[in-house]
């Protein structure tokens, strides 16, 4: 189709899905006509279910944001704001997760938190903002959103989170950060995150016997041993950019799963711009583009929602992992002459 005849035919309402090009990729503001998801293939199927819970560790979500607010997970044996642990489960007031860095229930909101949560579950045809891929029909259906900031806590309080999110009913742990260091790991967190795949879905009517932890890989530029995205346990993801190239900071090798697009802006010589990135929500009812593995990471979250979403029965982790990692093209084409030494560039 042409560009104009396709983004005069879009599946939602919402004004800025149009912008979203690593949704459904059709050269829009000059960019090439590469590199999408095909979500809107798979909207025909699905556009989420309100039962799955996919918690979010990251910086602060803004839960109050226009755009997220609908879809963000409520712990309904919790009375907001009365100071008490009214389900006794160690947390007070935990309405929409916990923020783990400062011990409360509020979050501090982040345009990175807020960004990730977005692209996962922004409420979609409501007539503001952007989509979001597993964010419903504007009818209550979307996928739910748990907040649980994390960055910048210590080891043992990040390892407290996935513990929460699979004790609470998520299944999907999507994870936008790592350590800064490589070859350095905590045990306590990787038994943690291993807690969450074993235990997560142990309750009568879950969407999956078992849980399921994405990460980005990271921004470096290399292939290097980076925890938690090196484990053979997690499914982790690479960056690319709308030319459907490896962006030029994302990294790579054989521990990574999958790629998926998480924009390319800055790059000096693709003179695409600000365009190039990833369209989503940012803190305080905002909108913007960003760049990084840490977008490429919750279109993965995102689209495995969309599996379960369309799932008629229970199925496994198991499962799950391998129609993602079965989901993806073959991009070998457009990376000819890789060289691993010097990632960005071709001969």
């Amino acid at each position: 189709p042409t560009t104009a005849k396709a983004l005069n035919e879009l599946p939602l309402n919402d004004p800025y899905l149009k912008d979203q090009w690593h949704y459904n990729n059709v050269g829009q503001r000059g960019l090439p006509d590469v590199q999408d998801v095909n979500l809107f293939e798979a909207w025909k199927l699905t556009k989420g279910r309100s039962d799955i819970i996919v918690s979010v560790h990251d910086a602060g979500i803004d839960v109050n944001h226009e755009d997220l607010k609908g879809n963000m997970w409520v712990n309904t044996k919790e009375t907001a704001g009365n100071g008490k642990d009214d389900d006794l489960n160690g947390y007070a007031d935990d309405i929409n997760g916990w923020n783990f860095v400062y011990n409360m229930a509020t979050m501090v909101p982040s345009d990175h938190g807020t960004h990730v949560a977005g692209t996962i579950a922004a409420m979609n045809d409501n007539g503001i903002g952007v989509s979001g891929i597993a964010g419903g029909t504007g009818k209550g259906d979307g996928v739910k959103i748990m907040a649980l900031q994390i960055v910048g806590a210590s080891s043992e309080e990040m390892a407290k989170s996935f513990i929460y999110a699979a004790d609470h009913g998520a299944v999907i742990s999507q994870n936008s950060w790592s350590y800064s260091n490589y070859n350095f790991y905590d045990p306590t967190l990787l038994d943690a995150i291993q807690y969450f795949i074993t235990e997560a879905g142990d309750y009568e009517g879950s969407p999956m016997k078992g849980g399921i932890v994405i990460f980005a890989s990271g921004n470096d530029g290399r292939d290097g041993i980076l925890y938690p995205p090196y484990l053979d346990y997690v499914f982790t993801v690479n960056s690319l950019g709308p030319d459907g190239k490896l962006a030029k900071y994302s990294n790579y090798g054989t521990w990574t799963n999958i790629c998926a697009p998480g924009g390319n802006s800055k790059t000096v010589n693709n003179g695409f711009g600000p365009a190039a990135g990833v369209l989503s929500t940012l803190a305080g009812n905002e909108y913007g583009y960003m760049d990084g593995t840490s977008m490429a990471c919750p279109h993965v979250s995102g689209i495995a929602a969309l599996i379960l979403a369309n799932s008629p029965q229970q199925i496994t982790n198991d499962m799950l992992w391998k129609r993602l990692a079965n989901a993806g093209r073959d991009i070998d084409d457009r990376h000819i002459g890789f060289d691993p030494e010097k990632p960005y560039e071709y001969v």
